[in-house]
């Protein structure tokens, strides 16, 4: 009899355990172990929004404007917001390329004003970023470049970017997660680095608080199970595809006992292997199908703009365009009903969202509110088994074959109608 499950859209266990002193040895040798990201300085802070902050901080203070403003995707977290908010910089959203993730060069050099000191990338779901096409629109004298690397991790600890500062999260759902804690990567030889607010001290955490972070993650752990996942979800009904804005209230240090945790949670991230990645991909290949496969798409496009031009980092979820809104709200309640674990990401943009539409500058961005109405992702954490992949493949096949013979009933009908006109 198998047990009722329902997958995650996202994330792993977090490790509760330090390695101990005895068992360090087999460990030192490891990228992972030394925490070290060559042609990086790190600054560790206790979230990835504060690390971000920090970053935005960096960009305004090197400059001279008093009215900082920061040029950032239109489609992206709330959390973005968040950072630029309490980093006291106004952020004014640029529009993406058709069917991409990336910001349009066009739509940025736009919105770039002389108060801009920073433009924000994002490494959408491990995708690759059009960094290069954005370093050469800056110049080496333009605002500051940063990227967001929360949805990413380097499996081999060598960060490819052009940018000036990248920002790592280790947060609940993230690819390497500790349920909390980022870092900010700068580039040495950096000239701005007399520009970074002062990095927050290591408290000495209670007895209380260590208990309760362990409890926490103990219960995270727990929750994301198959099997309870889906009590949460269909008989509690925790709410799993909503947005929701975080304010950022400090930039709290990173704490040194979760250093001795990073290690495990990093090499659990190596070793999830890519193959669920490779099946995803051939169940969505086909000449004539119903979506675009933006993880290909965006390969097929990376070319002179990405530093990343191969697939160099795991994916953190396997992304999709669906051809309108219906269809990919069709397809999702349909993978969903099946325990699959689809998500629609954020479903809106920045200036959609209450919570964040009165912080923001914007304007229209047709290619970025059409991505985020055609966008479906599926699962590629380490609890998808062949068994769901195979499910996968008949639920999308199934939805592929519905649209097919949908779309040929509507082109009958106005044939029919044409001929009935004539």
């Amino acid at each position: 009899m198998m047990i009722p499950r329902q997958l995650r859209p996202a994330g792993e266990r977090v490790p509760l355990r330090g390695i101990s002193p005895r068992s360090a040895g087999h460990k030192a040798s490891s990228a992972a172990a030394n925490l070290q990201f060559p042609g990086y300085l790190a600054h560790w802070y206790g979230s990835g929004t504060a690390a971000l902050a920090a970053a935005l901080k960096l960009a305004a203070n090197r400059a001279t404007t008093t009215r900082p403003e920061v040029v950032m995707p239109a489609y992206a977290c709330p959390d973005v917001v968040s950072a630029a908010v309490f980093a006291g910089v106004q952020p004014v959203l640029a529009d993406t390329l058709p069917e991409l993730p990336w910001l349009d060069p066009v739509s940025v050099e736009r919105s770039i004003t002389r108060h801009t000191v920073a433009l924000l990338s994002i490494r959408f779901l491990g995708l690759p970023s059009n960094d290069q096409a954005l370093r050469r629109m800056l110049g080496s004298d333009g605002p500051l470049l940063i990227e967001d690397h929360a949805h990413a991790f380097p499996l081999d600890m060598q960060v490819r970017s052009s940018a000036d500062l990248v920002v790592i999260s280790f947060g609940r759902g993230k690819p390497v997660s500790l349920r909390r804690g980022g870092v900010l990567l700068q580039t040495l030889g950096s000239t701005a680095a007399n520009a970074l607010p002062p990095q927050p001290a290591d408290r000495s955490e209670t007895g209380v608080r260590r208990l309760m972070h362990r409890a926490n993650c103990l219960l995270y752990n727990l929750s994301i199970q198959p099997a309870v996942y889906r009590f949460l979800t269909r008989v509690a009904r925790v709410p799993v595809d909503a947005i929701s804005y975080r304010e950022l209230t400090e930039l709290e240090p990173f704490p040194r006992r979760l250093h001795r945790l990073l290690p495990q949670a990093i090499d659990r991230h190596r070793s999830t292997g890519r193959w669920r990645e490779d099946t995803i991909e051939s169940i969505l290949r086909g000449p004539d199908v119903p979506w675009v496969d933006v993880a290909t798409h965006s390969m097929r496009m990376a070319a002179a703009d990405c530093s990343t031009a191969t697939r160099t980092d795991r994916l953190w979820r396997y992304p999709l365009l669906l051809r309108s809104e219906t269809e990919r709200d069709r397809l999702f309640a349909s993978l969903w009903q099946q325990g699959l674990g689809p998500s629609r990401m954020y479903r809106r943009l920045l200036s959609e969202i209450p919570a964040t539409a009165t912080y923001v500058r914007s304007g229209a961005h047709p290619a970025a509110g059409d991505f985020a109405r055609r966008l479906l992702t599926l699962p590629l954490h380490s609890d998808v088994g062949e068994r769901d992949l195979l499910a996968m493949r008949n639920c999308v096949d199934q939805f592929s074959e519905v649209v097919d013979q949908t779309g040929r009933t509507a082109l009958h009908r106005s044939h029919k109608s044409a001929r009935v006109a004539d």
